[in-house]
């Protein structure tokens, strides 16, 4: 399909992993954010090198029957999500053919999860002259954190961050800890799951879990 300066349109053909889909354009292979494999869509073009050429979903020409309205307005603004287009029990289903492709398994994989929102317990905000929030998709630019919080936030993390007073430059890094909520970039924290503690270095990543 044709290409026009940073734009393209492309039909996606399989998804691939992290909620990403591929195409092929001109011999090239395109990752695609925001599409599902039989749509043709209009992309932008985020990235272009000889290792890899990432577009970001602008417009769908012809959209798939998995297709619903995300329940956020900066989705594919915001690079923290890739599956708000599609249902959550549709998103699983994705995950498990996945990895059964990956490791060669026939056989049903069972999946556990939880509530699809709310489930994380970090937060990286950065601040800058005129606003606090997430990175822009591809970009250093910043996209101002939403009024409603964000969908993969639990809601003590979400009033802290809203309230939050942008009183320098840079980046903070929260996490509800138990009760509290915490900026552990320089302190350790920890985590109880089942009555086993979990110490977590100081600036260190850790994703919160059901067991």
């Amino acid at each position: 399909f044709a290409q026009n300066m940073n734009k393209i349109k492309i039909i996606a053909e399989k998804w691939v992993n992290n909620g990403v889909c591929i195409g092929y354009h001109e011999n090239e292979t395109y990752f695609i954010i925001g599409t599902i494999p039989g749509e043709t869509v209009i992309c932008e073009i985020i990235k272009n090198t000889s290792k890899l050429k990432l577009l970001k979903t602008i417009s769908v020409e012809e959209s798939s029957e998995l297709r619903i309205s995300s329940d956020c307005e900066i989705f594919l603004i915001c690079g923290g999500c890739q599956f708000r287009h599609i249902s959550y029990s549709e998103e699983l289903t994705i995950k498990e053919e996945l990895l059964r492709k990956e490791l060669k398994w026939e056989n049903a994989i069972q999946i556990y999860s939880d509530n699809p929102t709310g489930y994380r317990n970090n937060a990286q905000i950065k601040f800058s002259e005129d606003k606090f929030g997430f990175y822009k998709l591809g970009s250093n630019d910043l996209v101002s954190f939403p009024s409603y919080g964000c969908k993969n936030l639990p809601d003590e993390l979400n009033m802290y961050l809203t309230k939050l007073k942008k009183n320098f430059y840079g980046e903070k890094k929260f996490r509800l800890q138990e009760n509290s909520i915490v900026e552990y970039s320089a302190i350790e924290t920890s985590y109880s799951v089942n009555g086993y503690r979990f110490a977590i270095p100081p600036n260190g990543f850790f994703q919160s879990i059901v067991i």
